[in-house]
């Protein structure tokens, strides 16, 4: 059961993840978008060695090395239900966490969509430089 702050990923919030100006904008984007459509507590994004880009959550923030050890598999999650997707071309990982329920096999493939579209316009932003340059020069 989804909670009443819970809310569909709609056109508009996902129109709006794939138009960021920049990639700290897309990730701040990509952390409400899973913790809403998931009905989460809290998300985070989290590097290997537990760096965290983004976040919900004070409480994520402090807790880089954990939610990276829980994305990767290393370790399990204190009280909290956790779901992770992982960033591929980035080395990150989108971390999901709630108290209620555990995730089901519908949101964590949601939530595997919603890394795959951030990783995606991740990669364009930052191939967004050469594309311009490349263009200034034709």
């Amino acid at each position: 059961m989804a909670t009443a702050r819970a809310r569909r990923v709609d056109q508009v919030r996902v129109t709006q993840l794939l138009l960021a100006p920049s990639v700290g904008v897309l990730q701040q984007r990509t952390v409400v978008l899973a913790r809403d459509g998931l009905a989460g507590d809290w998300a985070a994004i989290v590097d290997r060695h537990g760096g965290v880009l983004a976040t919900t959550a004070d409480v994520a923030a402090r807790r880089g090395r954990l939610l990276a050890a829980i994305a990767w598999g290393r370790a399990e999650a204190d009280g909290d239900h956790a779901v992770a997707a992982t960033l591929a071309d980035q080395d990150v990982a989108l971390v999901v966490g709630r108290r209620a329920t555990a995730f089901g096999t519908g949101e964590r493939e949601r939530l595997g969509v919603l890394a795959g579209m951030a990783t995606v316009v991740w990669g364009h932003l930052e191939a967004a430089p050469d594309i311009d340059d490349a263009w200034a020069g034709a």
